[in-house]
């Protein structure tokens, strides 16, 4: 399939990729998104504001399903870069609310799009 090279924007194809944490499947559900909100604008180019809207779009969908404590879970997985033990936390790991990377050890860390919501929704003190 031959695509034009301007079709997204370097910045917005450069924040869709991190805002994927790294899994294929997110990150094209991401560009499925912003292409939606390119063409409900009618533009012809994937634009940052495009790729905002995604990750909004993206994110609501994750906070769907989670409670406060869940917020609380995913809070201590951003501080402290582990992955607490319990059936909660292996739920939100196997559902890609948690994402799992390999930098000498494992780490872990929220899914990408919902950090800066954990971060609001629990403030400062405990993200």
């Amino acid at each position: 399939m031959d695509l034009a090279d301007d079709m997204v924007s370097d910045d917005a194809l450069r924040h869709l990729a991190t805002m994927s944490s790294g899994y294929v499947r997110d990150y094209l559900r991401l560009l499925n998104e912003a292409g939606k909100a390119c063409r409900a604008r009618r533009g012809d180019r994937i634009t940052m504001a495009d790729a905002e809207e995604a990750v909004r779009q993206v994110r609501h969908g994750f906070q769907g399903a989670l409670n406060e404590a869940d917020l609380r879970l995913l809070g201590r997985v951003l501080k402290t870069e582990r992955l607490p033990a319990g059936e909660r936390a292996d739920e939100l790991f196997f559902e890609n609310h948690i994402a799992c990377f390999r930098n000498h050890d494992l780490w872990f860390r929220p899914h990408e799009v919902l950090v800066e919501y954990v971060h609001k929704a629990l403030g400062d003190e405990e993200a």
